[in-house]
């Protein structure tokens, strides 16, 4: 009988537990919050430089110049993102012509 009141007991609070809802326990990770910067936007008449701080981690990129082309780096949902441009008349030093 003791066993029996025992087990209903136990059974009682593991249901009641898994009922809680309040916590709003979601499983996402906690870290530390994410930062970035850029200076110059999407731009590709500007040279810029993006910073991003995430998790400890520091990442640095400048636009750069690959012959007629400009990469523009930049960030969308805390992520290192770049994009390339056409430079009709040319680039230099991470900025079209």
């Amino acid at each position: 009988m003791k066993r029996l009141i025992l087990l209903v007991l136990v059974v009682s609070l593991v249901l009641t537990g898994c009922a809680n809802t309040s916590n709003n326990i979601t499983g996402a990770a906690v870290g530390a919050p994410c930062e970035c910067s850029d200076s110059d936007g999407l731009n590709p008449n500007t040279a810029g430089i993006t910073i991003i701080n995430s998790d400890g981690k520091t990442i640095t990129r400048h636009d750069q110049c690959i012959a007629n082309f400009v990469t523009e780096y930049y960030c969308e949902d805390c992520q290192l993102l770049s994009k390339n441009f056409r430079c009709e008349n040319g680039c230099n030093e991470g900025a079209c012509q």
